[in-house]
C-alpha cells in the first residue's frame, strides 16, 4: 500500500507495510541523541586518539593500561553475590578462568574469559586517584549507568574498587586454588593498581593478593554464596 508506512520493522509486519518499504531494526527516534552517531564522536567525546583530553579535564592514555584495552562486559549483575557465584559457575562449567570487577556501587561486571592457565585482566585504567574499567563505546553501552561513570575519548569509564579472577586447576587437583604462590604477573598487576583490592576465587575459597607478598592473604573457606559478602 503506497499510502502506508515509509519504514517497516518486525513489530508492524502486516500493518500497512508494502514491498518497497525500507526495513529497519525498530521505529525511528524522532529526537535522536546526536552523540549516538559514530560520525559525531570526535565532537562529543574527543578526537579519538589514544592520548588526549576527553570531555572536561578527564584524560586517557592507552599506554598507561597495564595489559590491554577492555571489552564490553560479558555479563553484568547488580547483586554482588549473584555476580560472584555466576563467575565461579562459568569457571566450573568451562574449566577456564574468568575475570570480573566490582564497581563502586556494588555491581559485578564479568569482563573476560581466559584459559585454565590464566591471563592478564584487561581494561583497567587509573587516573587522578580513581580506578576504572574502560572499553570502547563502539561495542555498545553497559546495561545501566554506574555511579561515577564517565564517557570520554570514545570510551566508557566505570569506577571500580576491586578485581576478581578465578583459579580453576583446583577443580582437578584437590587444592583450594588459593594457598599457593602468587605469580609475578599478578603481583605486578596488583602493585600497579594498588588503590583497589584484588581477589582470587578458588574451590570453596576466597583470598586476596597484592604487590608485596608471594602468598594470598585473608583466605576464607566455605560456601561462596556467603563468602561473597567479604569481597569489597
Amino acid at each position: 500500500d503506497p499510502g502506508g508506512d515509509e519504514y517497516c520493522w518486525d513489530d508492524i509486519i502486516g500493518q500497512d507495510c508494502y514491498e518497497e518499504c525500507d526495513w529497519i531494526d525498530g521505529p525511528i527516534d524522532p529526537n535522536p541523541d546526536p552523540c549516538d552517531d559514530p560520525g559525531n564522536w570526535d565532537e562529543c567525546y574527543g578526537d579519538g586518539g589514544d592520548d588526549f583530553p576527553g570531555n572536561g579535564s578527564f584524560e586517557f592514555n592507552l599506554d598507561l593500561v597495564y595489559y590491554d584495552e577492555g571489552d564490553k562486559p560479558l555479563y553484568e549483575y547488580n547483586d554482588k553475590c549473584t555476580g560472584i557465584t555466576s563467575l565461579w559457575q562459568l569457571s566450573e562449567d568451562s574449566g577456564n578462568e574468568f575475570a570480573a570487577v566490582l564497581t563502586n556501587d556494588g555491581a559485578i561486571l564479568i569482563i573476560q574469559e581466559v584459559n585454565s592457565n590464566g591471563g592478564g585482566i584487561n581494561g583497567i585504567y587509573q587516573y587522578a586517584g580513581n580506578t576504572y574499567y574502560q572499553y570502547p563505546m563502539s561495542q555498545g553501552s553497559p546495561s545501566r549507568t554506574y555511579a561515577g561513570q564517565i564517557q570520554s575519548a570514545r570510551r566508557y569509564f566505570i569506577p571500580i574498587k576491586a578485581t576478581i579472577h578465578s583459579h580453576t586447576p583446583c577443580i582437578n587437583d584437590g587444592s583450594d586454588g588459593i594457598t599457593n604462590n602468587i605469580i609475578n604477573d599478578d603481583k605486578n598487576f596488583a602493585s600497579h593498581y594498588s588503590a583497589i583490592n584484588h581477589y582470587i576465587i578458588g574451590c570453596s575459597a576466597i583470598g586476596q593478593y597484592n604487590g608485596s607478598s608471594n602468598q594470598a592473604f585473608n583466605i576464607q573457606h566455605g560456601n561462596l554464596s556467603t563468602l561473597c559478602n567479604n569481597v569489597n
